[in-house]
């Protein structure tokens, strides 16, 4: 199948979701700039603060301006609706975080966390309705992202463990946190994949560029939770949840579900027990 390789097109007549793309993208580049220059983030306004979650989250809705596959391509990396709509349900799972961490957070810290926790299990769960509806042959959808021909195996297979974990440290961000920061962070590969994507549906990338774009960009929130945790208090439990979560997703297959809500009573009885420590003293 041939593409117009014109990275610009009549599509978005308005250039709305070209502009959106490009300013976000520019965002994602202060904020990082930020946080390796300063270990920090660097959201010291409050308009910011606020408009960021609405932004981000206009930029992926306005991908419904263009017809995607509803199939995925077997030897292309290109977008299709599974992941187009798995994309913007995961970019508004953070969203949504952030916008209760603006509006609505309490001091209540058990609090706090049975929301985030409302707010992941109910993404997962239209996530995976939406699985349901355009399933193809069992595939995940990022995991099973086609390579170039001959590609090594064993890197496939590194390749698709690295993106399961990131996947459940991302879950795990989210869950076990309480800031506005990490939400953000945990968007930036979901929008960058995308727009990978439109560079290989151009022929500007091949696949396996795609895979190693994407990793690098999942790395960000390895660099940003290890420079948090550094100048920070360090908390063991969330290293050890992060652990029992891989732990029995993946090796034991526990359904996740069951893990979510199982890490989510141990950090609230871990909250509990601080608190009256706390009290006590």
């Amino acid at each position: 199948m041939i593409y117009d390789k014109q990275l610009f097109t009549h599509h978005d007549r308005y250039h709305i979701h070209k502009f959106l793309g490009f300013s976000c993208l520019l965002h994602y580049f202060i904020r990082f700039h930020y946080l390796l220059i300063y270990d920090d983030l660097g959201f010291n306004y409050d308009i910011i603060r606020t408009i960021t979650p609405f932004y981000h989250l206009g930029l992926s809705l306005s991908s419904f301006i263009f017809h995607v596959p509803l199939s995925r391509f077997s030897t292309k990396a290109i977008i299709w609706k599974e992941l187009q709509l798995h994309n913007i349900i995961f970019i508004s799972r953070s969203a949504f975080i952030m916008m209760y961490v603006i509006f609505f957070n309490s001091d209540i810290k058990e609090l706090n966390c049975f929301v985030r926790f409302l707010i992941v299990i109910s993404t997962h769960y239209y996530a995976d309705m939406i699985s349901n509806r355009y399933k193809n042959n069992d595939r995940t959808t990022t995991r099973d992202i086609p390579y170039n021909d001959n590609t090594n195996p064993i890197i496939i297979k590194i390749t698709k463990k690295f993106y399961a974990i990131s996947q459940i440290l991302a879950i795990c961000g989210l869950l076990l946190g309480n800031d506005f920061e990490s939400p953000f962070v945990i968007m930036f590969p979901i929008h960058f994949s995308t727009f990978l994507m439109t560079l290989v549906r151009k022929s500007y990338i091949s696949n396996n560029e795609w895979h190693l774009y994407y990793s690098m960009s999942l790395l960000s929130n390895y660099v940003f939770t290890y420079l948090h945790n550094y100048y920070e208090e360090i908390q063991i439990i969330k290293i050890t949840l992060p652990l029992l979560y891989i732990f029995l997703r993946l090796f034991m297959n526990v359904n996740k579900y069951i893990v979510m809500i199982l890490i989510v009573n141990i950090n609230i009885f871990y909250i509990e027990k601080n608190d009256l420590k706390l009290l006590l003293v």
